[in-house]
């Protein structure tokens, strides 16, 4: 079964038309001039000279293609149980870990230390 071919939908008319307003001084307010439409050559030098035609990436030929030359890269973080007090590593056992692994340590070592259990947290460890 094939998919629906994809289609534009309906056109629509657009135009360069501007409303022009000019400032006047005596009443301090802008007042409504004709319609102004640019030409097709205004358009064009418009165009070439805007801030995406000056854009490196529009002026660079293939390298507008191109992959980042340095890509984000995401390490993975370590956890670790630590002080409530001073954020210091404890020193429950097995503590650098996942996520995951850390809250199961944590787990287990306040079922056999439940007094602890305000003072311990698990923090991630900068790498």
């Amino acid at each position: 079964m094939c998919a629906p071919a994809l289609d534009a939908g309906a056109g629509v008319a657009a135009t360069t038309q501007h409303k022009t307003f000019i400032y006047n001084p005596s009443t301090k307010q802008p007042e409504e001039d004709s319609v102004y439409t640019p030409t097709l050559s205004q358009l064009v030098v418009f165009a070439t000279t805007g801030a995406a035609a000056k854009a490196a990436s529009a002026r660079s030929g293939s390298i507008r293609y191109n992959a980042p030359l340095n890509p984000v890269r995401v390490g993975q973080i370590k956890y670790v149980i630590a002080s409530t007090q001073t954020a210091e590593p404890s020193t429950v056992p097995g503590t650098t870990a996942t996520f995951s692994m850390a809250v199961q340590n944590l787990n287990a070592h306040l079922r056999q230390n439940p007094a602890e259990r305000k003072d311990l947290q698990v923090l991630p460890v900068p790498q």
